[in-house]
C-alpha cells in the first residue's frame, strides 16, 4: 500500500526516466510485449504521467531493445497518460491512485507548467 503512493512521488523526482519496452514474448503468457503493451498498462501510464507532471518530457528516453534514444514529441504523442483508462491487474489499485494523481495535477498548477504540458489532452 505504501509502495503504491510512493511510486508517483519517486518518479516525479527522478532526473531521468527510461521507458524499457523491448519487443519480446512474455515468458508465462507467451503473448507479445513491447511499447504498445507497455502503453496499455495503468501503472506504466502512471509513471509517465508523474514524470511529465514534474518536468515535462525533458530527459525521457525510450529503450526498445535495439538501443536507447531520447523520447521525441512524436513518440510521446503516441503514448497515453490516461491513467484510469489503463489496464490494471488489480482493479482496486486505480482507487489508490486517485490522491497521487490529484497531487500531480497540483504540482502542474503550482509550478506553472500548464503551457509545457500541451500533450495532456482531455
Amino acid at each position: 500500500s505504501l509502495a503504491i503512493g510512493a511510486l508517483p512521488a519517486y518518479v516525479s523526482t527522478a532526473d531521468v526516466f527510461i521507458i524499457c519496452a523491448p519487443d519480446a514474448v512474455h515468458r508465462d503468457s507467451k503473448e507479445f510485449c513491447g511499447l504498445s503493451t507497455y502503453n496499455l498498462r495503468g501503472w506504466c501510464r502512471m509513471e509517465m504521467f508523474a514524470k511529465a507532471c514534474s518536468s515535462g518530457t525533458a530527459h525521457m528516453y525510450l529503450q526498445t531493445g535495439t538501443g536507447i534514444s531520447e523520447l521525441t514529441d512524436q513518440d510521446f504523442s503516441s503514448l497515453s497518460l490516461h491513467v484510469f483508462e489503463g489496464v490494471f491487474t488489480v482493479q482496486r489499485d486505480m482507487e489508490k491512485l486517485v490522491e497521487p494523481v490529484l497531487g500531480l495535477y497540483s504540482l502542474i498548477l503550482s509550478h506553472g507548467l500548464e503551457e509545457k504540458l500541451h500533450f495532456i489532452q482531455e
